[in-house]
């Protein structure tokens, strides 16, 4: 624990310095009686902090007061301190140190603090930009496989409209070719009916007007008697199926 300083000590240290030139200035003189009445009218024990204190207020009062003089008074009086309370003054400096290196381990934590934060930042901002690119990328894949599917299906809904088409155009043409195919064939049909008709009314016409016919005219008429169109429709149309057989086999 420092002793206290006593008043007169204080002052006395003031005058030391002031009088050691043999000349005090007016600010000086000034400087002292402020000073004085501020320790005469302090109550309680008197520390080096006290001191100090009223040295400030003084100095604040006194405007011509130079910091050269101010600083010497200061330390004529801390002189006097340190001579007479070494280990408190030493106790001081150590208190000093240790609260200087508490606030240097504080500043230092607390810029490793922000450092921190900054990084823990910087990472944060790249995760989100991360996250945001790869949802942007997801959307555009959806996008596009969106797309296809809707181009694949109108694609699908035009090849079945035209397949059907295509398929009712194959049936009615093919049931064009067995009308006219059946056509056709009523037609030799009738015709081969009607020469037959003709024939034998022919026929019938040359028994009239012949009495004795010559049996051996009846095989050359058989024989010489041409093909009916019955009988000739029947062959083309074989021969066009047995032909179009034929090319299909070699395609």
């Amino acid at each position: 624990m420092p002793t206290p300083f006593r008043i007169s000590e204080v002052l006395f240290s003031v005058q030391d310095f002031m009088t050691k030139d043999g000349n005090i200035s007016p600010e000086l003189r000034e400087f002292y009686k402020i000073f004085r009445e501020k320790m005469n009218a302090f109550e309680g024990d008197l520390f080096i902090e006290d001191i100090e204190k009223l040295l400030a207020e003084t100095r604040d009062q006194v405007e011509n007061i130079s910091p050269d003089d101010f600083f010497q008074i200061d330390e004529a009086i801390l002189t006097r301190y340190r001579n007479d309370n070494s280990d408190a003054v030493n106790d001081r400096i150590h208190h000093l140190a240790e609260d200087a290196a508490e606030r240097a381990a504080a500043a230092k934590a607390a810029r490793l603090a922000e450092h921190e934060r900054k990084i823990e930042e910087a990472r944060l901002a790249k995760e989100e930009q991360l996250a945001e690119e790869a949802r942007l990328a997801e959307e555009t894949r959806l996008t596009i496989e969106a797309r296809i599917a809707e181009d694949a299906r109108l694609a699908e809904e035009t090849r079945h409209p035209r397949e059907a088409r295509l398929v009712e155009e194959e049936r009615l043409a093919e049931e064009e070719r067995l009308a006219n195919e059946t056509r056709l064939v009523e037609k030799a049909k009738q015709e081969d009916e009607m020469d037959a008709g003709a024939l034998e009314k022919q026929a019938q016409w040359d028994t009239q007007n012949t009495h004795t016919p010559d049996p051996t005219l009846e095989p050359q008429k058989a024989k010489s008697a041409p093909p009916s169109p019955f009988k000739m429709l029947i062959s083309m149309i074989a021969a066009a199926v047995f032909g179009g057989c034929s090319v299909y086999f070699f395609l």
